[in-house]
């Protein structure tokens, strides 16, 4: 077992964002590590630095692993809490949070440190290497989340599930480039599949804790997803910025407008789509999914693993006669189900890290 000082922010502020409660129970419950925890966001800042403090000098430590949760929107490590940190020898492994703004803020923080394994939720190669050249270390791609099976599993048979199609989340920024998921529930509408029993949702006030959010999908047959993320990558953040700007000069502008006067003529770059924790969760309680098409990190393969939709909607009505189709569905549900339970649960991505972590100690 690793000597690990596990750093993390977990309270009610992410409470509904389930990979930033699944990595610390998994390192926490793994026979690979044997952590000290450290939560970043329950208690005040001299509570935090004295804890640190003691940590640090109980014991010496083969790694320090700072997960998403440390900075995503806004880092929980800085000060004399980071200078701990800094002055530390232990080797630190850095998971990125939120992947796509503050990175300029993020890439100088992960040097301070500094970092020895960057573990980022990009699949491509370019996207990797962009990171292990900018810092100088080790860069690995791992999906954001994982499938903790104790709460995302089948509870109730795909045929009794009350509700036939359900979705819940919220608009990406403009700076993505796409609102795929703005276009996917604008698409599903009530109005226009009335013989659909339809649960959808861009409310935020909607979202589930995870519990609950495992209850409603088990009650779905069908969820509508995408892929996270943006299109592109940048370690600058110029494109975000950019577009901000714009939005300041025209509160009133849409995607078709900012795809216009930001995306038309933007070179091009490493992918920054990969797979979500809200498609491995779905497969996980045997619910199907209605995705646009997309790479997924490579874990699913269209109509193998889930029904794949045109993102101009030309072949929405195959989709939906293979929807009406249950031996078909039932086929792609378990397809789907067999890869996450066998490479996307938390312990066999905890296992690809631990690899990886003891090759740079």
């Amino acid at each position: 077992m690793l000597r690990t000082l596990l750093l993390y922010a977990s309270g009610q502020a992410n409470e509904t964002i389930s990979y930033q409660q699944g990595w610390p129970k998994y390192f926490l419950d793994s026979g690979l590590f044997d952590c000290e925890p450290i939560n970043l966001m329950t208690t005040s800042n001299i509570d935090k630095a004295r804890n640190l403090f003691q940590a640090l000098l109980k014991r010496k430590y083969d790694a320090i692993i700072i997960l998403h949760s440390v900075f995503s929107n806004s880092c929980y490590l800085h000060g004399a809490l980071l200078n701990l940190i800094k002055k530390n020898k232990a080797p630190k492994a850095y998971f990125i949070g939120n992947e796509y703004k503050l990175i300029p803020e993020k890439m100088d923080f992960c040097e301070q440190l500094p970092v020895r394994l960057f573990v980022t939720q990009k699949s491509d190669p370019q996207a990797q290497a962009l990171y292990q050249n900018r810092l100088g270390c080790k860069a690995i791609g791992l999906p954001g989340a994982g499938l903790d099976a104790n709460v995302f599993y089948p509870q109730q048979p795909y045929g009794d599930r009350p509700i036939d199609i359900g979705f819940r989340a919220y608009d990406e920024p403009l700076y993505f480039g796409h609102q795929e998921r703005r276009s996917l529930a604008s698409h599903f509408s009530p109005q226009e599949y009335r013989n659909l029993h339809l649960d959808i949702s861009m409310n935020h006030d909607q979202r589930f804790s995870q519990t609950d959010y495992a209850l409603f999908l088990n009650r779905c047959k069908a969820q509508l997803a995408t892929e996270a993320g943006k299109d592109y990558m940048e370690l600058d953040d110029k494109i975000r910025l950019k577009t901000n700007a714009f939005m300041t000069q025209h509160p009133n502008a849409n995607i078709q407008d900012v795809q216009k006067a930001i995306f038309a003529n933007m070179p091009q770059s490493p992918s920054g789509r990969s797979i979500s924790g809200r498609n491995i969760e779905a497969a996980g309680t045997k619910t199907l999914q209605i995705m646009f098409e997309g790479h997924y990190s490579g874990y699913f393969q269209p109509n193998e693993h889930y029904l794949s939709v045109a993102k101009d909607f030309s072949n929405i009505d195959a989709v939906l006669e293979k929807f009406n189709d249950t031996t078909a569905c039932q086929k792609i549900i378990e397809n789907a189900y067999n890869v996450v339970t066998q490479k996307l649960t938390y312990p066999a991505l905890g296992n690809c890290f631990y690899q990886e972590l003891i090759k740079v100690i």
